[in-house]
């Protein structure tokens, strides 16, 4: 096991972590007590087994794309993050109001998708070069944001989930096929996680 801790440096925060070396791939993050401001790891989607960097290479080149990465890192607020993505990824804008820049989340509905997510559905005149989905909790409170490469844009489009999970901003990337599985896949990362901190 190495201990090192996770600096999150917008909130001032530090967190103490136990991690199994075999999730560590690189030297730097094997030295006990070190901090860090991130953490990235790649798992495998069934088993959540650790995949080095070369081994996530050579399943690639045969076409194998069993495994995602996660990154535990600091970040803006959910909300906050949301909009920044929807003025990131808008594009065909016909007459756009000047309060799109300050406000873009007026300028989107929510719609019920698959997969208990909303998807942000842009009015007229806006269109998008990325899928936005949201989930909520019951109380409408934003649980994550997810950011995907619509299909045809790219061989092999993939999803990006950002997800607050044990007070640590956490990014889990995965195939676009993999999406149906997010809560699961969450579910295994905040199972990891929670075996991480010592805090």
């Amino acid at each position: 096991m190495v201990s090192q801790t996770l600096f999150m440096q917008l909130e001032g925060v530090r967190h103490q972590l136990r991690v199994p070396k075999a999730y560590l791939e690189d030297p730097w993050d094997w030295a006990q007590g070190a901090e860090h401001t991130a953490q990235l790891f790649r798992v495998t989607t069934e088993g959540f087994e650790p995949v080095t960097r070369r081994r996530s290479s050579e399943m690639m080149r045969a076409g194998n794309r069993g495994f995602y990465r996660l990154i535990l890192h600091d970040f803006v607020p959910l909300e906050e993050l949301l909009n920044l993505h929807l003025r990131l990824f808008a594009r065909d804008i016909d007459g756009m109001h000047p309060d799109f820049d300050d406000a873009p989340r007026h300028f989107f509905k929510e719609v019920r998708s698959e997969n208990n997510l909303a998807q942000l559905v842009p009015l007229s005149g806006i269109s998008m070069f990325r899928d936005i989905f949201v989930a909520r909790a019951a109380d409408g409170r934003l649980t994550a944001v997810f950011t995907c490469t619509q299909p045809g844009d790219a061989i092999s489009p993939g999803c990006v989930q950002d997800v607050r999970i044990k007070d640590i901003d956490t990014r889990i990337s995965y195939r676009r096929t993999e999406l149906p599985r997010w809560e699961k896949m969450q579910g295994e990362v905040a199972d990891f996680i929670g075996c991480l901190i010592q805090n």
